[in-house]
């Protein structure tokens, strides 16, 4: 028997919670969510840093030989 399935994506912007409190919160949730953002940016970033870094260690130790 067929079953149909529906998706539903909405942006916090397009949310309106129950609870008057979380409502009137949505700024802060919204706010963390761009720190969040931000900070796994500067991650990823770090971490292509970090492996260049570890790249040309690696290839500068091949030039002596033991």
């Amino acid at each position: 028997e067929p079953m149909q399935i529906s998706l539903l994506r909405l942006r916090l912007a397009e949310l309106e919670f129950c609870d008057h409190q979380l409502n009137a919160n949505r700024g802060k949730i919204r706010n963390l969510m761009d720190k969040i953002k931000t900070l796994n940016s500067k991650y990823k970033a770090i971490k292509q840093k970090e492996a260049v870094i570890e790249a040309q260690a690696a290839w500068r130790s091949s030039w002596y030989e033991d």
